[in-house]
């Protein structure tokens, strides 16, 4: 997968789900990390398709963020050798 064929907007989100994975101790970026950054993105275009479709975007990402929760976390050292 080549990041830079990405858009601007799809590498920020990539770059955000990573970055919350690693805060919240993650192991691995998983959909929902991706979810929750397009939600959250400013200037998105998901929460505008959300709302087009009567989806409360706020009551995704708190949804989101509670299935974030109950992922298992990892301690340690995590870099590749």
């Amino acid at each position: 997968m080549n990041i830079n064929r990405f858009t601007e907007k799809a590498q920020e989100a990539l770059a955000s789900a990573q970055g919350a994975a690693e805060q919240a101790n993650h192991p691995q970026i998983d959909p929902e990390h991706l979810l929750a950054a397009l939600i959250a993105q400013p200037g998105g275009v998901v929460p505008d398709v959300l709302r087009k479709l009567q989806v409360d975007p706020g009551g995704v990402g708190a949804d989101v963020q509670q299935v974030l929760a109950k992922l298992p976390k990892a301690y340690g050292a995590t870099h590749a050798v």
